[in-house]
């Protein structure tokens, strides 16, 4: 456990969401997360052999044939078409993000549900050192890396990790205050609340359109949530709302009013050309469809002025790029089983459901977090009912 969360600290730090290269950053978490897996666990899955052990269940049956039928179907593909081998790479190595959730079963389950709460702190800190750093971009006009200009550094804010720590840092925070009522666990009520406004304020400020809402969305919900279940704590909620209106309102309102500008200006940055550029590309004959142009394919994408990429902002477009119509149906059969898994593992836990609710949206449908560790990571995190739990 203590290698996971070391590897999500110096992933917070150090390194980029999507990092352009291999530096000794990322082999730091490279390293933490591989201590967490273990390589026997990794071999087992690669290869086929976990569904052998006893208790081996349905999601652990449709994922591993999943994963090693994407690796052999888009890896197959790809080369045949003939990508080059870095483009093919970049897009394996984040496919084995979103199996996190196998990878770092056996070990989360041997958590206990504190544990698990302590790695969901893990989590939302590397969140706020994400913002922090892209904060300390602003301040002093230098990029990640050294990168000039006011938006290199808002690759930092695409982490799943930010709108996490967004909503999780002031929910969680109050439960200190509930659980010992006094100066202290106010104190530290009042700490979550400024991490995640330092959060919140990094997504306004970078005019991150949906993380914004969507944060602010799960943060209205969980606050009702906790003001009916205790009126007194409803009443101190609505106060501390009145007093926090009348401070930040104008800043709210500034961020609303950026946010619906610059939908005017851009619209929905080109996500229905995308898909329609998706299935241009694959809809030129039915192998392209049904399998797909393998890892490593580009794509001449609206949403970035039509540059050949080999990403695009939604799972679904992507999985249809690369592996196809077969993929895409083997990945959701993947994820509906996934969400069973969360949805029974949370089911005492609703507050992490609701902050992760954000960046789960996000990641699948409007973003390319589904690439990053930081969403595996979490999909991991969720789905572990954990020890006793």
């Amino acid at each position: 456990m203590w290698a996971l969360i070391a590897a999500l600290m110096a992933y917070g730090a150090f390194c980029m969401p999507a990092p352009q290269g291999f530096g000794p950053a990322e082999l730091a978490v490279a390293l933490g997360l591989f201590a967490a897996i273990g390589p026997a666990r990794l071999f087992a899955l690669s290869s086929g052999l976990s569904l052998r052990r006893p208790g081996a269940d349905m999601l652990d049956w449709v994922g591993s044939l999943t994963l090693l039928a994407l690796l052999l179907l888009g890896g197959v593909r790809g080369i045949a078409l003939g990508w080059a081998e870095r483009d093919i790479l970049r897009d394996v190595v984040p496919l084995g993000f979103l199996f996190l959730p196998l990878l770092l079963g056996p070990l989360l389950a041997c958590l206990t549900p504190r544990v698990l709460r302590r790695l969901a702190h893990a989590f939302a800190l590397a969140g706020l050192l994400f913002a922090l750093r892209w904060w300390g971009s602003q301040v002093m006009g230098i990029g990640p890396a050294g990168m000039a200009g006011p938006n290199s550094a808002d690759y930092l804010l695409n982490s799943a990790t930010v709108p996490f720590a967004a909503v999780w840092l002031p929910l969680a925070g109050l439960r200190p205050a509930l659980e010992r009522p006094g100066r202290g666990g106010w104190v530290l009520a009042g700490l979550g609340l400024i991490a995640g406004l330092a959060c919140l304020g990094a997504l306004a400020e970078a005019v991150h359109r949906a993380a914004l809402l969507l944060c602010l969305g799960a943060l209205g919900i969980g606050f009702v949530a906790q003001g009916l279940l205790r009126p007194r704590l409803g009443l101190v909620l609505l106060l501390g709302l009145l007093a926090a209106s009348s401070i930040l309102g104008p800043v709210l309102l500034d961020a609303l009013d950026l946010v619906a500008r610059k939908t005017e200006a851009v619209g929905l940055n080109n996500r229905l050309a995308e898909v329609e550029a998706v299935l241009a590309q694959t809809g030129r004959s039915p192998v392209a469809f049904l399998l797909g142009d393998g890892w490593g394919a580009l794509l001449s994408n609206p949403a970035v002025g039509y540059l050949r990429v080999s990403y695009t902002h939604s799972l679904a477009s992507y999985l249809l790029l690369k592996v196809g119509a077969v993929g895409l149906v083997l990945v959701l059969a993947y994820l509906g089983l996934l969400a069973g898994r969360i949805l029974a593992a949370q089911a005492r836990r609703p507050d992490l459901l609701l902050a992760a609710g954000p960046s789960l949206l996000l990641g699948l449908f409007l973003h390319t977090s589904f690439k990053f560790l930081c969403f595996g990571l979490l999909l991991a995190l969720l789905t572990a009912r954990g020890r006793g739990g």
